[in-house]
């Protein structure tokens, strides 16, 4: 097997599960269809647990060089505000960062784990036998087959590791749509 773990996704969700797969001492590669990291935000704040979690990794002061702490904002646009500051909780506040620079920092964090990260390389059919996952990808240097123990869809909404697995998305679709 080429590795232990493919991840299809190199967003947030899929760099921090990487580092913490790497710390494990699982291989692990991450399968990234863009070239870079997107210049515009899908989301400006880091919620308190979160900043608790990336604090035992060492990656809180890092951030918050980069960001801003905030003592109240909302959450999902309701009315009513949060009061972040009477959490019991080193991190009593939301850290106001745009979403590219914590990819940054937690790409940053994966590779220096040795996590193997190849970028411009498009998930674009998964299969699953006896054996393992075989995962076929197109990138720069063309079609490339990659085989492993595992895969984990970290591809978003739409995931194309989802929909070959056959597992269903459940729920409702969006009723409420914003703009950054």
């Amino acid at each position: 097997m080429d590795f232990e773990v493919i991840i299809a996704g190199g967003g947030p969700v899929g760099m921090l599960l990487a580092a913490e797969l790497a710390l494990a001492d699982v291989k692990v590669c991450v399968l990234e269809r863009l070239r870079e990291n997107l210049p515009y935000s899908r989301a400006l704040t880091v919620h308190p647990r979160t900043l608790e979690i990336l604090d035992m990794r060492g990656l809180k002061t890092k951030l918050l060089q980069k960001g801003t702490p905030i003592s109240r904002g909302h959450f999902a646009g309701l009315d009513t505000p949060l009061d972040f500051s009477v959490l019991d909780s080193s991190s009593n506040y939301t850290l106001f960062l745009p979403e590219i620079e914590t990819e940054k920092q937690l790409e940053e964090h994966a590779r220096s784990l040795g996590v193997e990260i190849r970028r411009e390389e498009e998930v674009v059919s998964v299969r699953q036998d006896e054996y393992g996952t075989r995962v076929v990808s197109n990138g720069p240097s063309g079609v490339s087959e990659l085989t492993a123990a595992y895969i984990v869809g970290a591809d978003g909404a739409g995931s194309l590791v989802r929909k070959q697995a056959g597992i269903p998305l459940s729920g409702t679709d969006s009723a409420f749509t914003a703009m950054l």
